[in-house]
């Protein structure tokens, strides 16, 4: 008996499939959206995803130590989605959001453009996100924090009740299959902010980390994005104290790092510092100085002193610089730029946008100091033939020749000075 001929596989998915299944599970490829992209307000933070920003759509966990911008971050999506004519909704499970903080940030309280809710349960935040997700147009849903979800059962636990172990991991995996979906089809941006706890090791043999993320792996494993920000250093200033007047160091930013643990979309385990601003969030103009200080773009030597490279010259400004061109400080630096925006575009020109490599190479030959360039010719010539007069006097000449090649390509005029005297 003759097999009976086989429908293709589009034919099976439209007449029989569909039949079963919801219409919302198939996808379409032919009509299928590039993923976009909320940014975070941090260019760094940004070029270290590799990607436009937070996804749409996607779930992004934000995590790290104490102070370490974890929230500066979250708030810094909100802004640039309003930015975009988008809406924001913020769980403050921690109780504890600064609602002056965000003003200074720029984020408009406006009920119908940010909703700010503070649920007590896991439960109630729960229900409040799907609600949310659902009914209503959502850009970016902020979660603050994981580790303050706190189920119902164990508000309503006696205060010394056994503790129910790996309860809160029970109900985030629940938590993540429900709202994955959801924000799929809304295409929300979920950030959820978690914090680090010691773990616990089942031996003194166990070399595992010493912390982890709280609410188990269903987190982890959920998230397209993972990223843990570190604190490397706070800023200061010198001041006088109001209250004795006494000299102090004043803080006004801190150095964080933003490291890629985990990415679905782009290359992951990416790192790059940022700044934060005290009292007014990401500061992009000093986060871009410090990488041009890096890059070489921006001199620094002895003393603080900032000065531009020749083919990327400092504006002359005497409100910043002394009589040799240079600044001194980096808040003096940081000013400067403020003070000239053009500068800070041509920054962002030079460390963002792909440049030709022989024009990165002009650049380096630009550094060249031909006195050394000179002395290191001498010493590779006559290292294994300097024999006689007639050596000497033909390394001279070779040498000779490589000086005045390098003083053309730079543009030097053929003065007297700058010959080099060979011995």
């Amino acid at each position: 008996m003759a097999e009976a001929k086989k429908m293709s596989l589009s034919d099976v998915i439209k007449k029989e499939l569909s039949k079963k299944i919801d219409q919302d599970t198939y996808l379409d490829l032919s009509k299928a959206r590039e993923i976009d992209c909320v940014p975070t307000g941090s260019l760094i933070i940004d070029k270290v995803l590799g990607l436009d920003g937070i996804p749409r759509g996607r779930i992004t966990e934000l995590f790290g130590a104490e102070s370490s911008g974890k929230t500066t971050v979250a708030m810094s999506v909100c802004l640039e989605a309003q930015k975009a004519g988008g809406t924001c909704a913020y769980l403050d499970f921690e109780q504890a959001f600064n609602v002056e903080y965000a003003m200074r940030m720029g984020i408009d309280l406006d009920p119908n453009k940010f909703a700010l809710m503070q649920p007590n349960t896991f439960e109630e935040g729960w229900q409040i996100c799907r609600d949310l997700v659902e009914k209503a147009q959502i850009d970016v849903l902020v979660i603050d924090s994981v580790s303050a979800m706190i189920p119902k059962k164990v508000l309503e636990a006696e205060v010394d009740a056994e503790a129910q172990i790996g309860i809160l991991a029970r109900y985030m995996s629940r938590f993540m299959g429900d709202m994955v979906k959801k924000i799929n089809q809304s295409q929300t941006a979920l950030i959820l902010i978690n914090q680090l706890r010691s773990r616990i090791k089942s031996s003194p043999y166990d070399t595992g980390p010493d912390v982890d993320t709280t609410g188990g792996k269903a987190l982890k494993f959920y998230s397209s994005i993972r990223m843990e920000f570190q604190k490397k250093k706070t800023e200061t200033v010198s001041m006088k104290n109001e209250l004795d007047g006494t000299d102090i160091d004043q803080p006004v930013a801190v150095t964080v790092s933003a490291i890629n643990r985990k990415n679905k979309i782009a290359i992951p385990y990416k790192k790059a510092d940022f700044v934060i601003r005290l009292g007014n969030g990401i500061d992009n103009v000093r986060s871009v100085i410090d990488i041009g200080v890096n890059l070489g773009l921006i001199q620094k030597g002895g003393g603080g002193m900032f000065w531009g490279r020749r083919d990327f010259p400092l504006k002359p400004d005497t409100e910043f610089m002394n009589d040799e061109g240079k600044i001194k400080g980096i808040e003096s630096l940081r000013a400067y730029v403020l003070k000239n925006p053009e500068m800070f575009e041509a920054l962002i020109d030079r460390i963002y946008v792909p440049q030709d490599p022989e024009a990165i190479q002009r650049g380096k030959a630009e550094e060249v100091d031909i006195e050394s360039f000179a002395n290191q010719a001498v010493e590779e010539e006559t290292k294994p033939k300097a024999k006689g007069k007639a050596a000497k006097k033909e390394t001279k000449k070779k040498v000779d020749s490589a000086v005045k090649g390098v003083s053309q390509e730079l543009g030097f005029d053929s003065t007297d000075e700058e010959k080099v005297a060979i011995e």
